[in-house]
């Protein structure tokens, strides 16, 4: 009796052992999967920005509002509408600056005529060595995809434009088409720089949230929550009969927003 106590709870345990190595193989399995597609999704949108931005860069009516009248009235609102309409970029910005560093156009809002130039590192630098620039970064309105474009006349740079995307069309595609439920949490450091003018006007816990189709029950669940806990699941987490992954997005070293993703 005493030896096949010992046996049953000795392939017990086995038993347990190897059924939670098989669980995590099978959890880290999934992570790796999703965590694989949404870097594949952000690289797509990435490369697709700079394709939008190279194109229209040839277009001479951009040279004409860096070269002649600075004050008219360019709309490529009607560009932004036909891409809503035909593609998956459903809020693309159009950006014209000029040499001084000065805004001459923006798609999105009718302000204008403001030196830019001062308050952003990435024009500061690509002023000093015009190039083709694709980053992520966090601005006043929101963490976006945004490729900057030097425009020339002759050989001679005349200024900027740029085209910004946002993370909306992944978050929807995450959700549309692989059943989860992301949430894109921007870094604190970024909080009071986008309270004003913020493009989804929504935040949780002083983080700023980048995608419009958050789910109302993933902001409530992580309201009643250690929201840093999360911030620093290094694979994936199970809590509440959830499978939480964590996926940092971070440009030059720059950790600047988190995206959750609940299955």
């Amino acid at each position: 009796i005493t030896i096949c106590t010992i046996i049953i709870l000795a392939g017990s345990n086995w038993i347990l052992i190897k059924e939670k190595e098989l669980l995590f193989e099978k959890h880290n399995s999934i992570s790796l999967n999703i965590q694989n597609k949404i870097n594949f999704l952000i690289e797509t949108k990435r490369n697709s920005t700079l394709a939008i931005a190279l194109t229209l860069a040839e277009n001479e009516k951009i040279q004409d509002v860096l070269l002649q009248d600075k004050n008219q009235n360019y709309d490529l609102n009607k560009l932004s509408e036909k891409l809503k309409k035909y593609t998956d970029f459903k809020n693309v910005w159009f950006h014209i600056i000029d040499t001084n560093g000065v805004s001459l156009y923006r798609s999105w809002t009718n302000d204008k005529n403001d030196k830019v130039k001062n308050f952003r590192l990435d024009l500061q630098e690509i002023f000093k060595k015009p190039e083709v620039k694709s980053t992520i970064s966090v601005g006043v309105y929101d963490i976006t995809f945004k490729s900057m474009i030097p425009i020339y006349k002759d050989a001679k740079f005349i200024g900027i434009l740029e085209c910004t995307t946002h993370f909306n069309s992944i978050t929807s595609s995450i959700r549309d088409n692989h059943m989860l439920e992301p949430i894109i949490l921007v870094d604190e450091l970024f909080t009071n720089q986008l309270k004003d003018n913020s493009f989804t006007k929504i935040f949780l816990k002083n983080h700023y949230v980048a995608n419009l189709s958050v789910s109302p029950e993933i902001l409530k669940y992580l309201d009643s929550q250690n929201l840093e806990e999360f911030l620093k699941i290094k694979d994936f987490m199970i809590k509440d009969e959830r499978l939480i992954i964590n996926i940092p997005i971070v440009e030059d070293g720059v950790n600047l927003a988190n995206m959750l993703v609940f299955q």
